[in-house]
């Protein structure tokens, strides 16, 4: 999988009978400009991940949103503010869709950032890294999709959001 290319959970056909209630699509944000002397949580959408994202809305088309929920964070936001052009959609903002909080943790290189995020996840109920558990940053996430799935009025639901949420 290439990971500069947003991700989505669900891009079944949205005319199956399968499909009689609203679906749930979630995106993880595009590939970010990595700036190592930034808070992660500040860096924008890279062109890569903005071009990638476009293409990703072509496979969106056929869903009916109402609009997208996004975390605040830049590249989620910057991936979202592509879509909603796109799709001709809102963006609302929701800070519960953020990263996971570790905003005292600065940059890190990649395979020590996998091992914290692996510790994080192994220790769900334990402060393991940054300012939040796993399991509060899933109840925050799952509260932000108990808010968007409320919102859409019986419509599919869109959010742009993290890969460690």
């Amino acid at each position: 999988m290439d990971p500069s290319v947003p991700t989505s959970t669900s891009l079944a056909a949205p005319n199956s009978e399968l499909f009689l209630q609203p679906r749930l699509v979630l995106v993880r944000h595009g590939k970010p400009e990595v700036q190592t002397d930034n808070q992660p949580s500040r860096w924008p959408l890279s062109e890569l991940g903005r071009d990638a994202t476009a293409s990703l809305a072509d496979k969106l088309r056929t869903f009916k949103f109402n609009k997208i929920s996004s975390s605040p964070e830049l590249k989620a936001s910057g991936t979202a503010e592509v879509l909603a052009k796109e799709l001709a959609l809102e963006v609302e903002i929701d800070k519960d869709l953020a990263e996971h909080a570790r905003h005292s943790t600065t940059f890190l290189p990649q395979a020590e950032f996998q091992d914290k995020i692996t510790q994080l996840f192994s220790n769900p109920s334990k402060l393991v890294f940054g300012e939040e558990t796993a399991d509060e940053a899933f109840e925050r996430f799952d509260r932000a999709l108990d808010k968007a799935s409320v919102e859409a009025d019986g419509r599919d639901v869109l959010v742009v959001t993290h890969g460690t949420l």
